[in-house]
């Protein structure tokens, strides 16, 4: 049962826990209070903070990296085996830093209510877990992850929001590039998500291929459209709130 227990703790895999424990503990806090104006102020909201400098870091890397997959002819061509050495490094990296954030997570009692975090988590872990360890469709995962270029732009509006730089061209700025780029980068990529999946199951005989295994493809025909929902609902607020930013912003001018 745990044969494939090494394609998960790999050196990769500990790098990203690793590097995103000392950016949540120690890098972020001590940057942070000496060239944050409003750090030190921020109380119970220091510890949300202190992850974002980690979360910025993996989602440029495994954003880029995705995107070097999506060219790559014999990943892309290969979508159920998908052999690419490179593909499974950033997925150990991505688990590792996963569990660091969930840590990070735990650690603080503030974060520990927010329940869409666990839920994203929950989904993000275990998708890239069960791909790895059964190595079984990892260009898929690969693509999901994609979704993390818009995390910088929500990183930033909720620095901002934290310490109550609410005004001005940063935030309109911030709260614009956030809807646009989480729209770009988590819900366009769903329906070319989907057409594969569709292909998969319909045309490629996936049950039947002994180097898929069905517990993967399963999991991300099932569990992943929980992913797109929150997703979907995180837009719908993104929209809303910009929508009620910018409605202010003309009442004041008027």
């Amino acid at each position: 049962m745990l044969d494939n227990l090494d394609l998960l703790l790999t050196n990769w895999f500990w790098i990203g826990l690793v590097s995103t424990l000392l950016c949540g503990l120690v890098i972020s806090p001590v940057l942070a209070s000496l060239f944050v104006e409003g750090y030190n102020g921020l109380g119970i909201k220091k510890a949300d903070f202190n992850t974002r400098l980690g979360s910025t870091v993996h989602a440029l890397i495994v954003g880029l990296c995705g995107l070097y997959v999506l060219t790559d002819p014999v990943s892309f061509g290969d979508k159920l085996h998908s052999p690419s050495r490179l593909a499974e490094c950033v997925l150990q990296l991505s688990l590792g830093y996963f569990t660091a954030d969930y840590i990070l997570i735990l650690l603080d009692p503030q974060m520990r209510k927010d329940k869409g975090s666990h839920a994203h988590h929950f989904v993000s872990f275990t998708g890239v877990a069960v791909s790895l360890y059964y190595k079984s469709l990892v260009f898929f995962v690969l693509y999901r992850l994609i979704n993390e270029f818009s995390t910088p732009f929500v990183n930033l509006f909720l620095i901002l929001n934290n310490l109550k730089k609410t005004k001005g061209r940063l935030y309109l700025f911030a709260s614009g590039s956030m809807m646009i780029m989480f729209f770009l980068c988590r819900l366009v990529p769903m329906p070319l998500h989907w057409y594969w999946i569709y292909d998969m199951f319909h045309y490629s005989n996936v049950f039947s291929d002994p180097d898929v295994n069905l517990y993967v493809a399963w999991y991300i025909f099932l569990v992943y459209p929980t992913y797109d929902l929150l997703n979907i609902y995180w837009f719908w607020k993104m929209f809303k709130g910009f929508i009620k930013f910018l409605s202010k912003g003309s009442k004041r001018h008027d």
